[in-house]
C-alpha cells in the first residue's frame, strides 16, 4: 500500500526549524499545509477510526499523510496526470462511493461533519490513491515463480463448500406467505422473483450466485445450506425483510489445482510488484522534495484541543 511509507516523511530535507508562513504546519516544495487542513483531516480520521481521541503518534501520521498527498499532487501537475481529477469525478458519482448510508449520516451528524466535507475528504483520498498507484513495468512471470508461490501458500487454495441460490425478498410475512403459496402451485421462481422481489438481484431472477457459508447473513446461509438442489425454503426473516430461497447448485469443498490457480497467483505477484514499485517511486519523490515541518504546531494542536472538539 502506498500509505505504508508515511513514517519516512517525518524527516525534513531542509530542516524543521526554518520560518514558515503564519498558520502553516508544513511547507512542501514551497506550498503550505495549513493548520485548518490538518484539523479537518483529524476530524475525518477520528470518524473513520471510531475513536474519540487520537494519540500523538496518530496525529503525526496524519500530518505525514497530508505531506505525502501534497507531494504526489505536485508531481501529477508536473507530469500531466492531474487529468485524473476528471476520472475521479466520474466514478465518484457511482452509488455507494462515499458510503453515505443512513447509519453513517447519523455518525457524521453526531460529529458535526457536513456531507459536503466528507465527500471532499473521500474524493481527495481517492484521487491520491489513483495518482500514487503507479505500475511496475510489465514482464512475463515465469512458471517456476507461480509454482513456488503455490507450494508456499497451499492453504490459500482451499475451496470451501459453496451453494448457488436464488431469493425472493419482500417487506412483510403476509406477502411472503402469498408468494410461497404461488411457488407451491408450481409458478416459476425466477419469473416471480423478477416481478415481486425487492432485492437488487431481482432482474436476474433472484440469482445470488455461488457463496460460502460466511459470505451471507447467518439466517440466509443456514437455510440455504440445508436445502437440496431444486428445493425451496420456508420464509426466512432478516433485518432486510422476509426471504424465500431456492437452491440451484452445490459445490463440495476441495483444493484448487495449480492449473486452476495460475491466473490468481500471477495477479497476486503483479500486485506485489506494483506495490513495491509504487513505494519506491514515492520514496524517491520524498527524497527530492523540500519539506519543512513546523514543530511548534504541536503547541497549537494542544491549544485548540482539536482531538476533543
Amino acid at each position: 500500500c502506498v500509505l505504508c511509507i508515511c513514517a519516512a516523511l517525518a524527516c525534513s530535507k531542509s530542516g524543521e526549524n526554518a520560518p514558515l508562513p503564519e498558520g502553516a504546519v508544513a511547507l512542501v516544495n514551497g506550498e503550505p499545509i495549513t493548520f485548518d487542513e490538518y484539523k479537518t483531516e483529524i476530524r475525518m480520521m477520528r470518524i473513520q477510526s471510531d475513536e474519540p481521541d487520537l494519540d500523538e503518534n496518530q496525529r503525526e501520521d496524519i500530518l505525514n499523510r497530508l505531506i505525502e498527498r501534497r507531494i504526489v499532487l505536485q508531481e501529477a501537475k508536473k507530469t500531466g496526470k492531474a487529468a485524473a481529477q476528471k476520472d475521479l469525478e466520474g466514478y465518484a458519482g457511482e452509488p455507494g462511493f462515499y458510503g453515505l448510508t443512513p447509519e453513517f449520516k447519523k455518525i457524521l451528524g453526531a460529529n458535526k461533519v457536513a456531507e459536503r466535507e466528507w465527500k471532499e475528504f473521500a474524493a481527495r483520498n481517492a484521487l491520491f490513491e489513483k495518482l500514487a498507484a503507479v505500475e511496475a513495468p510489465k514482464r512475463d512471470i515465469k512458471e517456476s515463480e507461480l509454482r513456488e508461490y503455490y507450494e508456499a501458500h497451499k492453504a490459500e487454495f482451499d475451496e470451501p463448500e459453496k451453494v448457488r441460490a436464488s431469493q425472493i425478498v419482500v417487506k412483510d410475512s403476509a406477502t411472503a406467505k402469498k408468494l410461497l403459496k404461488r411457488l407451491k402451485a408450481k409458478e416459476y421462481f425466477a419469473l416471480l422473483a423478477g416481478k415481486e422481489s425487492l432485492g437488487p438481484e431481482a432482474d436476474r431472477g433472484g440469482d445470488l450466485g455461488y457463496f460460502a457459508k460466511d459470505e451471507m447473513p447467518p439466517e440466509i446461509s443456514e437455510a440455504a445450506f440445508r436445502l437440496k438442489p431444486g428445493e425451496i425454503s420456508g420464509i426466512i426473516r432478516t433485518s432486510f425483510g422476509c426471504h424465500i430461497l431456492k437452491l440451484t447448485d452445490r459445490i463440495k469443498a476441495g483444493k484448487r489445482s495449480f492449473a486452476e490457480a495460475g491466473q490468481k497467483i500471477a495477479g497476486e505477484l503483479r500486485k506485489r510488484e506494483n506495490e513495491e514499485y509504487a513505494a519506491e517511486w514515492l520514496a524517491k519523490l520524498r527524497e527530492n522534495a523540500d519539506v519543512k515541518i513546523n514543530t511548534r504546531f504541536k503547541e497549537r494542536d494542544e491549544k485548540y484541543e482539536i482531538t476533543q472538539n
